[in-house]
């Protein structure tokens, strides 16, 4: 019926489709009331959803809240409006003001007709319904009362069984059905928050084991066993089949939801459906759930709206459009980013107040959602109204890209020029095709430091000559000679743009007609290359050979300073040197200077070389030198971008990344860079290479499908399969000591935290979900037990460690990070105290403090890190059974360091 999508949906009821029914009844004459709207909504402009509970303001102190609202926020450009208490009167005023209105609904109230009906209750993983799990709770002392039920407030929440029709017609449909018949309703968002049952209510295999859907489960698979209900999630976990199991309960739910939704869409086609909040598209375990309640919502002519709560806890270092909208754009859903007013007005959640981060809302989705527990006041109207003008300016001269175009995956590959590991973190390139002609949109999220971008664009078909258009200014970017027109050759080698920090660009791509006319457009504007900068070091001939081994007492750390280039008497160069810190008596000397930016250090196992990438004039190369003596060899020796380069376990080659082919693909290569063989070449980007400590198989991230997933391939390239895949990037893939399990981070809804997976990758599990938004540079403990690494917070900042048993179960969640042990945990630089976001301009900052380089000493017993906890970066060194950092002595930086204890090299 629903068949299988791109991301493995499968519907397997036999009934008809119902897409053929609606096409049959379309043509049938009927009685439909029809909105005035015809195309899908965010066709013509961005959504600007409005939502709240507008009845808390409907008290003695507060002027009602009615048409005079919808006339308010009408002008400041909100086109789509949900109710808490929707009426007929505020239906037909905001359709006569061009608005969508919507009605709320909290899924939580499906369990009053669960109760009052008796219908079939849910059934948890432990074989017992809500009511049951608040019986017991309350015997073994639980606070019934307290805030965050986890079985009910007070008394039982009596949740239905997901596949349970009755409690979803009676709480939602049959009033949907009478706004559509009525006209002057246009669509439903659902809550699906679990309010008072939180430790039941969860989207993901928490639910549901009842005896109704383990039956479909055992009729499906021809088995006649009977299974307590008590002992079937624990006998499909053992068979690994919860997620079949899930899998086949997602089905019937879409099918129960179409025919719920059948007579709605037969009166109004373009009747909508909204869910809050978002959830992952390839999470079938979590998020079975909602992912039926969308699919079984969703029509090409109504599309399935996603309101994302991923920005409610924000971090002031990660790019918030680290979402998952490219899993809802191929799904074919809507999607938009958006917060509540305490995040976007009281709480520094952000780098950038509150009319910038909803305009990057809905530049990086489909529009933007506010939401308020408290009456508008002029900054609220005034933050509207900017963004709708900053959008309406976009949508004018880019909405055909922007509203109606194409996506287009890895069109462009981009380097940071500069070649700070601290600067790439925040870029991000999208590309939007209409007809022959292609929209690049650049941002660069970092707030304080501009980037030099490279901007390479292999892809380009069509056409043998192209100009490239700034559509906003309306200038003509020209190659460095001041040619106006591009080869495909010239695009394949791209162009250098600058950017300030917290900024757009946007680059038009169009062909050239084969007649055309001068192209002299009066403004032209010239790709940013220069050559001069310092050179890079001369290379030695042959590879040095090793001198001496470093020792257990040896640190291997990135020293960058902000200081004169040689020979000029002021200036801004950076320089780095890699430097050696012999923790025995604190001496550090020198290894490797570099004019420009050495990153990504890597010692070999038998600690005798080290590998760096050094970038400056706009390229990178990869170099070894003697872990003792410091003589080195550029290994690269070439005009392209090497970088990240890796020891195999023998010691005998080198993973590395280049963009030699155009895109970011994976290499291995000789100590002295001969035989250079390319392992990977996929469409996109490739990072971030690990070798197992076998020598037999890397490990790397590939965004192939539009976010980042862990890949695994034989050590000569064959044999790449995907390890879990997941919405939202993974990055940092590391394997244990021993070779088993592969550690990555990844980003579940607002949190990062870490996934364990098998080398397979079976048996994907979590560690560390808390109150962390970021965390990187993660190690695993020299004995394989912990993993430690850095994080950050809008409210504090630190090193954690996390013991890899301490596994994240739904239901079961450390939201507050009880499971985890922050062993520095810092607050962030505070300008001013109080409720100084009040204006929603975001300033002056809470300044979030920065940690890297987290490495553990060879017993396993210490940490070192680098942080600017005191004011300027260092090293400390920590116990890992706490205590207190203790600083090391001449090690300041002025940016963040990339650390290696020598006894405990990562591979």
């Amino acid at each position: 019926m629903f068949g299988r999508s791109s991301i493995g949906i499968e519907c397997r009821s036999k009934k008809p489709s119902f897409y053929v029914s609606l096409c049959l009844m379309m043509l049938v004459s009927t009685s439909s009331v029809r909105a005035q709207h015809h195309a899908p909504l965010g066709h013509d402009e961005k959504i600007r959803l409005g939502w709240t509970q507008w009845h808390h303001w409907n008290d003695d102190t507060v002027p009602k809240a009615g048409t005079d609202l919808l006339d308010g926020l009408a002008n400041v450009g909100v086109n789509l409006f949900a109710d808490w208490k929707p009426s007929e009167k505020m239906g037909r005023h905001a359709r006569k003001l061009g608005m969508r209105y919507y009605s709320v609904g909290a899924t939580a109230n499906l369990r009053g007709v669960g109760k009052e009906h008796g219908v079939r209750l849910a059934v948890d993983r432990y074989g017992m319904t809500c009511p049951e799990q608040f019986e017991k709770f309350k015997a073994e002392g639980g606070d019934i009362t307290a805030g965050w039920n986890r079985y009910g407030e007070h008394h039982p929440a009596y949740i239905p069984c997901p596949l349970e029709p009755l409690p979803w017609q009676q709480t939602f449909f049959d009033g949907a059905l009478k706004g559509a018949q009525e006209g002057w309703l246009d669509g439903v968002a659902f809550d699906a928050e679990a309010y008072g049952a939180y430790w039941f209510d969860q989207y993901g295999d928490m639910l549901c084991y009842c005896d109704h859907c383990f039956a479909l489960y055992q009729a499906e698979q021809n088995l006649a066993e009977d299974i307590p209900r008590q002992q079937r999630f624990g006998w499909l976990e053992e068979r690994r089949q919860v997620e079949d199991y899930l899998t086949l309960l997602r089905s019937h739910q879409i099918d129960m939801i179409r025919q719920l939704v059948e007579p709605i869409r037969q009166v109004y086609p373009g009747f909508g459906f909204a869910l809050y909040p978002d959830f992952e598209m390839k999470n079938v375990r979590d998020d079975w759930r909602l992912q039926g309640l969308a699919f079984g919502m969703h029509t090409t002519e109504a599309p399935f709206l996603v309101i994302d709560a991923t920005p409610y806890w924000e971090d002031h270092t990660r790019p918030f459009w680290e979402q998952r909208h490219h899993a809802y754009r191929q799904a074919g859903f809507q999607h938009v980013l958006g917060s509540w007013d305490a995040m976007m007005n009281l709480y520094p959640y952000m780098d950038v107040g509150a009319e910038q981060a909803n305009y990057e809302f809905a530049m990086h989705s489909d529009g933007f959602w506010r939401w308020g527990e408290r009456v508008f006041h002029p900054n609220d109207w005034r933050m509207f109204a900017s963004v709708n003008q900053r959008l309406r300016q976009m949508e004018a001269r880019l909405g055909d890209y922007l509203l109606r175009g194409e996506y287009v995956d890895h069109f462009v590959t981009v380097a940071e020029e500069t070649g700070s590991p601290w600067l790439e973190r925040a870029i991000v390139a999208n590309t939007f095709r209409h007809g022959d002609r292609y929209l690049i949109k650049l941002d660069n999220g970092n707030q304080d430091w501009p980037i030099e971008l490279r901007v390479r664009i292999p892809r380009a078909e069509g056409s043998a000559i192209w100009r490239l258009v700034d559509p906003i200014y309306n200038m003509t970017w020209a190659q460095a000679d001041g040619t106006q027109t591009w080869t495909t050759e010239d695009l394949d080698r791209g162009l250098t743009v600058a950017m300030r920090g917290r900024s757009e660009l946007f680059l038009l791509l169009e062909p050239v007609p084969d007649d055309a006319a001068d192209l002299d457009r009066g403004c032209v504007i010239r790709s940013f290359e220069v050559t001069v900068h310092p050179p890079r070091p001369v290379a030695t001939e042959p590879l040095p050979e090793p001198s001496g081994a470093l020792t257990d007492q040896h640190v291997l750390f990135t020293r960058t300073y902000n200081g004169p280039y040689p020979g000029t008497t002021s200036g801004g160069g950076h320089l780095t040197n890699l430097s050696l810190l012999d923790t025995s008596d604190g001496k550090v000397n020198v290894l490797f200077a570099f004019p420009g930016y050495v990153r990504e250090p890597m010692i070999s196992a038998d600690r005798t070389r080290v590998a760096v990438a050094g970038w400056n004039n706009g390229r990178s190369q990869i170099y070894v030198i003697q872990a003792i003596g410091g003589q080195a060899r550029n290994i690269s020796n070439n005009g392209f971008r090497d970088r990240t380069p890796v020891f195999s376990p023998d010691g005998t080659r080198i993973a590395f990344v280049s963009d030699r082919d155009g895109d970011w693909d994976i290499y291995t290569m000789s100590l002295d860079g001969t035989d250079v063989r390319q392992l990977t070449d996929m469409p996109g980007t490739e990072r971030s290479p690990a070798w197992s400590p076998n020598g037999q198989s890397i490990a790397f991230i590939a965004n192939r499908d539009g976010d980042f997933d862990v890949f695994a391939t034989a050590a000569d390239g064959s044999g790449t399969r995907r390890l879990a895949a997941r919405d939202g990037n993974e990055y940092e893939p590391l394997w244990s000591p021993d070779g088993t399990y592969i550690a990555c981070t990844v980003q579940r809804r607002w949190n990062r935290c870490i996934q364990v997976v098998r080398a397979d990758g079976t048996d994907p599990y979590y560690i560390g979900l808390g109150s962390m938004t970021q965390l990187w540079s993660i190690r695993w403990s020299p004995d394989g037990r912990y993993l430690a690494g850095a994080f950050s917070h809008h409210s504090n900042a630190g090193v954690v460690i996390i013991d890899r048993e301490e596994k994240v179960i739904v239901g079961r969640e450390d939201w507050n990070g009880e499971r985890l042990t922050k062993l520095v945990n810092l607050d962030p630089v505070k300008t001013l105290g109080g409720d100084w976001y009040h204006t929603g301009a975001g300033t002056p900052r809470h300044v979030v403090r920065l940690f890297s380089g987290v490495s553990f000493a060879p017993d396993g017993n210490r940490l070192v890190f680098c942080s600017n906890q005191t004011g300027s970066f260092q090293l400390y060194t920590i116990s890992t059974d706490r205590g207190s950092p203790e600083p090391l002595a001449n090690t300041e930086t002025a940016w963040p360091a990339e650390v290696q204890w020598a006894g405990n090299a990562r591979p």
